[in-house]
């Protein structure tokens, strides 16, 4: 598998929804992370997966979760704003995803993510989730871990 080299970052759950979240101790790093797309220094690209991710982590399992109409509010200021590159899964992400589930033994929800960064070209991953590694190509960032 060869995923050519990008130069567009995709944004996983996890830092969407700590940017969200002000009582998270990497609320700030995440808030960061984003402020370079939303001030339209880089385009990131987002998943729909990752965008429902976002919905259901942040309006049921963080200690200050939002009520979905809130959660809704920020997916349609993600899906309308420019600079963020979402990205649509289709059949072939379906079955690539059970291939990299298989092959590399990770989660078949991140293996959907990686099938369709994969499928738009796109090798690098703002995360903190190490499963990603697992994909021979794909560059992992984890904004939280000290260098």
């Amino acid at each position: 598998m060869n995923v050519t080299d990008s130069t567009e970052w995709l944004i996983d759950t996890n830092i969407l929804v700590y940017a969200e979240n002000n009582t998270e101790p990497k609320h700030s790093q995440a808030v960061e992370v984003l402020s370079k797309c939303w001030e339209k220094k880089k385009t990131y690209a987002v998943s729909l997966q990752n965008l429902g991710e976002f919905v259901s982590v942040a309006t049921r399992k963080t200690e200050t979760h939002l009520s979905l109409s809130e959660a809704k509010k920020i997916v349609q200021r993600i899906i309308l704003f420019n600079n963020w590159h979402k990205l649509l899964p289709t059949q072939g992400t379906l079955l690539r995803a059970i291939d990299l589930s298989s092959t590399y033994r990770i989660n078949f929800w991140d293996a959907m993510i990686a099938a369709v960064m994969i499928e738009n070209g796109i090798n690098k991953i703002i995360s903190e989730d190490n499963s990603f590694k697992q994909i021979p190509g794909i560059i992992v960032e984890n904004p939280f871990e000290k260098k």
